[in-house]
């Protein structure tokens, strides 16, 4: 936070947690305050991971709520414990400004339907991605089966 590193080299960031938290002061001299979000107990996912698949969909509604995504050609959702090095990442997806699109970043089960997919620690969505789930995500969340679902697989 400090070295305006990591997601504080972004264009635009912002951090969400359930309970009120300062994180600190950017270099910048920016003061940096966790979003609230509202406490949602998880479980485990059909595939032993965490089954946060409604926590995520709170978040991605408070990320749509606030519309800052209009304002960038991609939103990333980056764990805490993730490595961003943005100037990188830019490079990587500037051939794709423009386009509706994700990043599939997983291919551990070549063989599985289910591959290649998203992993959560990084997920990338282009502008015209995030305005196709702003505009669709009352479905996802009244149509999918995602009780047992990961965000990744949600998203």
């Amino acid at each position: 936070l400090k070295a305006n590193a990591g997601i504080f080299e972004c264009d635009g960031y912002a951090v969400y947690a359930a309970d009120s938290y300062r994180l600190g002061r950017t270099k910048d001299g920016v003061d940096v305050e966790a979003l609230l979000i509202p406490k949602i107990p998880v479980g485990i996912s059909q595939d032993g991971t965490a089954g946060n698949a409604k926590l995520f969909m709170a978040v991605w509604d408070k990320v749509i709520a606030e519309n800052r995504f209009r304002n960038f050609d991609f939103t990333l959702k980056v764990d805490p414990d993730a490595v961003l090095i943005p100037w990188r990442i830019r490079d990587h997806l500037r051939p794709h400004t423009g386009s509706n699109s994700y990043v599939v970043n997983c291919n551990k089960f070549p063989n599985s339907p289910n591959f290649p997919m998203m992993f959560g620690a990084l997920e990338v969505f282009s502008l015209r991605a995030m305005d196709s789930y702003a505009r669709g995500s009352w479905k996802c969340g009244t149509q999918l089966p995602w009780h047992a679902w990961g965000e990744d697989y949600y998203m």
